[in-house]
């Protein structure tokens, strides 16, 4: 009886480890393919800033998921034509996490994601940009001062490093929801004209600008 009693016992914890384990959440790497219209993108200008953004789409079998610390997105962008991004003083671009919450800034100085941007066509082919943002879910590059250039293809890669909501007290999960194309690119930053409140937001809430911390690697022929 007692004998019966403990393998009883053993296969309920068992099974309670088999459902623990299986409801683990656990990061993993993702590969994708997304493609864009160039047409379909949205422009925008504010004082000295020319802003463009694209949705774009990962096919009709994707699904919103839960992000995971660890996470590793490897995007492959193909818009349907060359894009082109204007000269400027100060450009960004890359691509940007849409998730279901807004991050806020992890402690000690942490990240919200590391990444990197590479062109695969036009005259930036071959070149490599590393970025990490304290406040967003991107691979993005910087260029200062940047030059005119066009692309129609894109290596992004993104690694969720920490994922703080800017609401200390948000328990909510971060969804991932999609994915957008940014580019932004500003002539005579300092001088200029101050962007309205509405436009630091999206540019924060976009590669989360002043949180980023940016370098540039040139990839070596091997």
């Amino acid at each position: 009886m007692k004998g019966d009693l403990f393998q009883r016992l053993g296969a309920i914890t068992a099974a309670g480890a088999v459902l623990l384990a299986a409801g683990a959440a656990q990061a993993d790497v993702y590969d994708l393919n997304l493609n864009g219209v160039v047409s379909a993108g949205s422009t925008g200008t504010s004082g000295d800033t020319q802003f463009y953004t694209l949705d774009l789409l990962a096919g009709d079998d994707f699904a919103p998921f839960e992000l995971q610390v660890g996470d590793v997105f490897n995007l492959t962008v193909t818009l349907d034509t060359f894009l082109d991004v204007p000269a400027s003083d100060i450009t960004f671009f890359g691509v940007d996490l849409l998730t279901s919450g807004q991050f806020g800034f992890p402690p000690g100085f942490g990240f919200i994601s590391t990444g990197s941007v590479q062109p695969l066509d036009g005259s930036l082919a071959g070149e490599t940009y590393g970025s990490a943002c304290s406040n967003c879910a991107a691979g993005s590059a910087i260029l200062s001062p940047g030059p005119a250039f066009s692309f129609s293809q894109l290596f992004v890669g993104i690694t969720i490093e920490n994922l703080t909501p800017f609401d200390p007290g948000d328990t909510s999960p971060f969804e991932l929801q999609g994915f957008v194309l940014r580019y932004q690119a500003t002539t005579n930053p300092v001088t200029g004209v101050v962007p309205e409140p509405a436009t630091w937001a999206m540019m924060i809430g976009g590669f989360g600008l002043a949180g980023a911390v940016l370098r540039r690697r040139r990839l070596v022929p091997a």
